[in-house]
């Protein structure tokens, strides 16, 4: 009798895996890992099948109940617990990696967005160097006027002098 539950309870276990299956087949999106899924999917049928004619060979009485049955139906059993397991996990795992694949294409886009910003800033920065060079050309141009005016004014003030002494 407990060999018989612990063989249903392996089959339920199996359904649920095959919903655990068909849920992490849905969030993966590469053909190749899609694939993987669904032979995944197939071997979780193909095991599912064996339990329930296993189970009807228990009830049917085809099969005699000893040490070995109920080893069998633990191994069974625990076979299950051991696919769901490895299904969360893995659908744990897809939900995480998307997510953060979600969150760095969100951030890539801000880089991006600060990239074009600086490019602009970068553009005008430039302008306004080539301006400022521009300007300071045009004023040691100026100051260079101014200088030679000064030397000339000196010289002028410098003979004045010298006439009104000789004088």
């Amino acid at each position: 009798m407990i060999t018989t539950i612990i063989i249903i309870l392996g089959i339920l276990m199996q359904v649920y895996a095959l919903f655990l299956c068909k849920r992490l087949f849905s969030i993966i999106s590469e053909k190749e890992h899609r694939k993987a899924v669904f032979v995944l999917f197939l071997l979780i049928c193909f095991f599912l099948i064996g339990y329930c004619i296993y189970l009807y060979l228990l009830l049917t009485e085809l099969k005699q109940h000893d040490p070995m049955t109920s080893l069998i139906s633990g191994i069974f059993f625990f076979g299950a617990v051991f696919v769901v397991i490895v299904l969360k996990t893995n659908y744990r795992f897809l939900q995480k990696i998307n997510a953060d694949n979600a969150e760095i294409k969100k951030d890539t886009k801000k880089i991006e967005e600060k990239n074009e910003e600086l490019d602009s800033s970068n553009k005008e920065l430039s302008k306004v160097k080539t301006e400022l060079a521009r300007k300071n050309k045009e004023l040691e141009s100026t100051l260079e006027e101014f200088y030679t005016f000064r030397l000339s004014m000196e010289k002028n003030l410098k003979e004045d002098s010298i006439k009104k002494e000789n004088k």
